[in-house]
């Protein structure tokens, strides 16, 4: 029973890892602009940084409490910043239809990467050192 809310947990950090980087793909967008999919294999990962970068000051300056509710918070002022850049930039539509496999080929290796991560570890799980 233990091993199946487990699973539910994988499943939902991935799902968010995935609606975060997709929240980030704006910024990506207009930050790589001059790079051949304009940031979009970049995306996930610089949106993973920008939301645990915003959590971890807005807890150091006291204006988060700690758990879901400032991650969440944080994965809003996301939202908002590249609802901003992406209603700024023209060129968001062209440019995301430009680098959709782009798009498609960071979220399968980052889906790959993270279930093969997560299967290692249900097969190693000790903690050493």
């Amino acid at each position: 029973m233990q091993a199946r809310f487990a699973m539910t947990d994988v499943i939902a950090f991935w799902l968010v890892a995935l609606l975060i980087g997709a929240c980030a793909l704006p910024i990506g967008f207009a930050t790589f602009r001059r790079l051949p999919d304009a940031g979009a294999g970049l995306a996930l990962p610089l949106g993973l940084l920008l939301v645990g970068y915003a959590y971890f000051v807005l807890r150091i300056i006291g204006a988060l409490h700690q758990g879901r509710g400032g991650y969440l918070f944080a994965i809003v002022l996301l939202a908002v910043l590249a609802l901003a850049v992406s209603g700024r930039d023209r060129r968001f539509r062209a440019t995301l239809q430009r680098s959709w496999p782009g798009v498609m080929i960071a979220a399968g290796v980052f889906t790959l990467s993270f279930f093969a991560y997560v299967t290692f570890r249900s097969y190693n799980a000790e903690i050493v050192g």
